[in-house]
């Protein structure tokens, strides 16, 4: 059997975060719980507050019947200090939990089976991406009871699976990937809608740009490239966001997954159909980012674990990371967790994945998620419940039986934390009123020269935005509906919603 394949592009400088959940800073908090959210057989679907701890269900929460849980996240609101959970149900709904109470509080329709979501804490927003329709819904956090923004257009003709690369540095730009279409969309987070693509569709099969499709996103701040995996296995696509231009697809670096990690030095991305992991160096702004290390085998020596599906990080206490792997086969015990170090990277190379055995799943994929210096993975074999890791000692803490059939788990601090809050202008960040006074006097001293320095700015774009040469991918929407109706766009769309 071809095993799985695990790329992990390293980064020689820091880079900010890539792909957000929006959640990742709150994992270092130490106190809190796991939520297990379980879909169940015999019984209703729930969420289970687990205790890492004393290794407990502390409380489980019954839902709907009809439940079927995709994506969760932990936000906080900064204005009151309240706290949440936002789930995907994909059934066509978001449950919205009081974190503080332990209790739902109500569950949002929403468009078709919304599998990825997004705490965008620099907005105050939930983001959601339904998968069948296509479109992104969005839950302000300044009334949680319905939708803020809902049908936010996220693919020209055809809706497919897709996720959201949003990260502070980008400002009021994300950009969404879509399994069904040869390109990666630009969004404006203020007007919510698209305002041009990476466009693949003149890349037919063969040809070294060829991307028939997206899934995974991630982001280098270092460069300010984003990182595209596209379907078909044919590679990772490397995208300029500053000058919107295409570096080169990658074509070792397969996989459909893309993932950063909090030192700000490691992209990661996956693909179960092979069991190696590949390294790639990004350079800077518009320079082609590079192999570093040879490739590593995601089996273990004398283990049985393989397939790894989604990616953990846990800073260790000498600073490095250890990079945790969720895996898929077999369904047995002896599947579990994989993980390596990174500082064995440059210490003579790592060329297997160790392995924490445990439980294994029946299906295809495996959640996992880090908090409080544990790791916790969903099992199903040889019971429903999930395992739990020390993250620093790379073993077993135990296994705890929750609800059955657990699918997703989110760590949730068990107090308000503030630590996303005050960033990026959030409500945290008041003036004082001689401060307000000092800023109100230099705005009207300063108007004449400013309104003069605009003038002049306005006139030099329009000078020179006639001589702009917007290149071929990088169309607005408009032009791209127009070339998708002439060809190739649906080619090779073959990632399903994880």
């Amino acid at each position: 059997m071809t095993p799985a394949v695990v790329n992990i592009l390293l980064l020689s400088v820091p880079l900010a975060f890539g792909v957000l959940h929006g959640d990742e800073e709150y994992r270092n908090f130490a106190k809190g719980k796991f939520y297990v959210f379980c879909n169940g057989d015999s019984t209703l679907p729930s969420i289970d507050i687990v205790d890492p701890e004393t290794l407990t269900v502390t409380k489980s929460i019954p839902v709907s019947g009809m439940t079927e849980w995709a994506d969760a996240v932990y936000m906080e609101r900064c204005d009151d200090k309240s706290t949440f959970v936002f789930a995907n149900d994909r059934s066509d709904g978001v449950y919205v939990v009081d974190a503080l109470a332990q209790r739902v509080n109500s569950r949002i329709p929403i468009s078709d089976r919304p599998v990825h979501s997004y705490g965008m804490y620099t907005r105050q927003e939930f983001w959601t991406h339904a998968d069948g329709d296509g479109y992104f819904d969005v839950i302000s956090l300044q009334d949680t009871s319905k939708l803020s923004h809902e049908d936010i257009v996220a693919h020209i003709s055809v809706p497919g699976h897709g996720k959201l690369l949003w990260d502070p540095d980008l400002g009021n730009t994300a950009y969404a990937s879509n399994v069904g279409e040869a390109g990666v969309f630009q969004l404006d987070l203020e007007t919510k809608a698209i305002t041009r693509m990476w466009n693949f569709t003149d890349y037919s099969t063969g040809h070294p740009l060829h991307c028939p499709g997206t899934h995974g996103l991630a982001y280098s701040k270092v460069n300010k490239h984003v990182y595209a995996t596209c379907t078909s296995g044919v590679g990772l696509i490397e995208l300029d966001s500053v000058n919107f231009g295409i570096i080169t697809r990658h074509d070792f670096a397969t996989g459909g997954q893309a993932y950063e990690s909090p030192d700000e030095k490691y992209i990661v991305t996956i693909d179960r159909g092979n069991n190696l992991v590949h390294i790639i160096r990004p350079n800077e702004n518009g320079a082609l980012s590079s192999q570093a290390f040879d490739s590593i085998n995601a089996t273990a020596v004398g283990s049985a674990g393989k397939s790894p599906d989604k990616v953990a990080f846990h800073t260790l206490a000498d600073g490095t990371l250890r990079i945790f792997f969720s895996l898929v086969g077999p369904a047995s015990e002896s599947s579990g967790v994989g993980w390596f170090d990174t500082k064995d990277l440059d210490n003579g190379g790592v060329t297997n994945l160790n392995n924490i055995a445990g439980g294994g799943v029946s299906g295809n994929h495996r959640a996992i998620n880090d908090g409080g210096g544990f790791i916790a993975t969903p099992m199903t074999v040889p019971f429903s419940g999930i395992m739990i890791i020390d993250a620093e000692s790379g073993t077993l803490k135990g296994r705890v039986p929750t609800n059955s059939n657990p699918q997703r788990i989110v760590w949730v601090p068990e107090e308000y934390t503030g630590l996303t809050c005050g960033k990026d202008g959030d409500d945290d960040n008041e003036l004082t009123s001689g401060q307000i006074a000092g800023i109100v006097v230099g705005a009207l001293v300063g108007s004449a020269v400013v309104v003069f320095i605009l003038i002049c700015v306005v006139k030099s774009y329009r000078s020179n935005s006639k001589k702009m040469d917007v290149p071929k991918h990088a169309q607005n929407l408009e032009e791209a509906k127009e070339e998708v109706k002439e060809g190739s766009m649906l080619e090779g769309a073959s990632v399903t919603g994880v």
